[in-house]
């Protein structure tokens, strides 16, 4: 797996695990996001819209992140194996153009 398909697949997967929890805590939990965002320290008022947006930020990061990470382990631990494998092994033997020994 290249390094662009698991920063495709890990953003991705980052994306959807941010959207499936935001759509829960707008639905289920709205009123007590909307008593927070009205209670801010230092007298700012944020929209229950704005805290969802930058949860959503910060979760498809951090959820890209670590799946980034492991899938980066994954694939570093399978090519050791194949290294491991491929160094046990004789080369085959130089043939002809056509296999036969000429």
């Amino acid at each position: 797996m290249s390094t662009k398909s698991r920063f495709t697949n890990s953003m991705l997967t980052g994306v959807l695990a941010s959207a499936a929890l935001t759509m829960y805590e707008d639905t289920k939990r709205h009123a007590v996001f909307a008593a927070a965002a009205a209670k801010q320290p230092g007298g700012q008022h944020m929209t229950a819209s704005a805290v969802l947006a930058a949860g959503f930020a910060g979760t498809a990061l951090a959820v890209a992140v670590v799946v980034f990470i492991l899938l980066t382990l994954r694939a570093g631990r399978r090519s050791r194996k194949a290294r491991r494998a491929m160094a046990g092994r004789q080369p085959a033997p130089a043939r002809g153009r056509y296999g036969g020994g000429w």
